[in-house]
């Protein structure tokens, strides 16, 4: 065989090898320079970080000792509710400072912990034969858990909060605003860089081949230079690209695909010349309806109204809307003459759904939303007084409730007096909140005439209901104060008649009424401050 064939045979695996090289060598640059922009763009999944707040961080803590409890009434070990309630105590004490700092209220499920361990302990109290079966441990830990857990309401004077949740106890699933706030968390997309738009190794690899076939030149050997021109061009356009601002930067197919999620599916008008069959479909929800088949009883519109207030608090309810439904289930009942009852219950739950309507925005009500709810706090109180066929206190139980039966006096659980309280409180948050050197300030300033005259009402229906023992005593004394805290500062003329005969019959009210002795020193300092001003 010639010697020419070897040479060529070497030529051949020569070229092979050189070309195996040059093919390793374009690789490793290009998977260096994937790392290294992977490095700094972030790993190609769609992670997300989330940066949480302070108060984000205890409320978790906070609800996660609250869990360990209803763990422990679950399985009635009271030791371990006694440690935990200890431990929640400590938690909260620890979160005060944090909550202070940011402006955040009491949360309302601390409060409800609190209300089911109270309820739970006195249950278990005044049931004897539940206590004879305690084991040795857990009797003995009752009788401490229950005098902490009275006393700690007590100091943190959380019986107006405690009585007010009791009014409008939560029903089962609901989010308080506390729940539903995801303000302070931010979600911190991972940045996403392009890969490198260059030629595949595959391809790359065949094309050279095909021109070393075609080539009769017996020299394979690259030339490198261009190849790593090219990577650098192409590595500083992705670092450009990378550092550019979001508006100059081209939109990524990631991008869009995320706009495309968030585009509304809902259409507000559908227009199709060709189908005329089609109907505009709006954003909003419907309003709640009956069949047009089906007769509006009183057990289809309690059934509806308990359908209406199951989506009371859950993240996914528009609370205008909810607040709308409520309007119209009670133009329906006033239609239907159901009643008395279905009126001031759908009533007292407007007014409860008017005061959640801003919690999460901001912790006092818009001024608009305000003389909304006092508009309709005033009505009911207008009707209240007019009929003493409705009892409306928070001693009733749900089962108790009498809606429909006009042979009897209608029964409803709920307080007016609380209402009023709430609204007295909401409007010195307000003032609070506004600029006391604009004209707005002296514009909300104006509501305290209409805030002091419902004050009165209520105080007047205390009188013609007292009777009817349906009002707590804490309640009646709270409505005095509030007459008093509107009173005490104010300069009457005493030719006008006695300027102290009615502050004396309110203070006194309270010397009576008030078991605790804390309105009592306060109605007393007041009385003081006034007899001090009118000499």
């Amino acid at each position: 065989m010639s010697r020419f064939f070897h040479a060529e045979g070497d030529s051949d695996s020569d070229t092979e090898s050189s070309e195996d090289e040059v093919e390793e060598q374009k690789v490793n640059k290009s998977a260096k320079f994937r790392d290294d922009l992977d490095f700094m763009a972030g790993p190609e999944d769609d992670e997300k970080r989330v940066v949480r707040a302070q108060k984000d961080k205890k409320f978790d803590e906070l609800k996660g000792i609250i869990k360990q409890n209803r763990d422990a009434k679950s399985n009635k070990d009271l030791n371990r509710l006694l440690t935990g309630f200890d431990s929640l105590v400590k938690a909260y004490d620890k979160s005060k400072t944090i909550f202070q700092r940011q402006n955040v209220t009491i949360p309302r499920f601390y409060i409800r912990s609190l209300v089911e361990i109270e309820d739970y302990v006195n249950k278990l109290w005044e049931d004897k034969d539940a206590k004879a079966s305690l084991s040795k441990n857990n009797a003995k830990a009752l009788p401490p858990l229950r005098q902490k857990l009275k006393r700690y309401i007590k100091e943190q004077s959380f019986q107006d909060l405690v009585t007010d949740y009791r009014a409008n106890p939560d029903e089962d699933g609901y989010e308080t605003p506390e729940d539903e706030d995801d303000d302070d968390i931010e979600e911190v997309s991972e940045a996403k860089v392009e890969k490198s738009p260059g030629k595949p190794v595959g391809k790359a690899a065949d094309s050279e081949s095909d021109s070393d076939d075609d080539s009769s030149s017996w020299t394979t050997e690259p030339d490198t230079d261009e190849s790593d021109d090219e990577d650098s061009v192409t590595k500083m356009e992705q670092l450009c690209r990378y550092f550019l601002k979001k508006e100059f930067r081209e939109e990524s197919k990631d991008d869009k695909r995320v706009k495309r999620k968030r585009e509304i599916k809902v259409k507000e008008v559908v227009e199709d010349d060709d189908d005329a069959d089609w109907t505009p479909v709006s954003k909003e929800k419907s309003v709640v309806h009956f069949d047009p088949k089906e007769e509006v009883t009183h057990d289809v519109m309690i059934k509806k109204l308990n359908e209406v207030m199951s989506a009371r608090g859950k993240r996914t309810t528009d609370r205008n809307q909810h607040v709308a439904n409520l309007q119209k289930l009670l133009e329906v009942s006033d239609e239907k003459n159901l009643g008395l009852g279905i009126h001031v219950k759908i009533s007292f739950c407007i007014i409860s759904a008017l005061f959640e309507i801003n919690a999460k925005i901001s912790d006092y009500m818009e001024y608009e939303t305000f003389m909304n709810t006092l508009a309709t706090v005033d009505k009911l109180l207008d009707l209240l007084i007019g009929t003493d066929r409705v009892k409306l206190s928070v001693t009733y139980a749900e089962e108790d409730e009498n809606l429909k039966d006009e042979n009897e006096d209608y029964r409803i659980q709920g307080s007016i007096l609380i209402a009023v309280q709430r609204l007295d409180g909401e409007l010195a948050k307000i003032l609070q909140n506004a600029d006391c050197h604009s004209n707005d300030y002296i514009e909300k300033l104006r509501a305290e005439k209409d805030m002091c005259l419902l004050i009165e009402k209520a105080e007047r229906y205390v009188e013609l209901r007292s009777h009817l023992k349906i009002f707590d005593k804490h309640e009646v004394c709270k409505v005095y104060m509030m007459r008093i805290e509107h009173t005490y500062y104010k300069y009457q003329d005493q030719n006008e008649g006695d300027a102290g005969q009615t502050m004396d019959y309110l203070c006194k009210k309270i010397y009576s009424l008030d078991d605790e002795k804390r309105l009592r020193q306060r109605a007393m300092l007041c009385h003081v401050y006034f007899l001090a001003v009118h000499d």
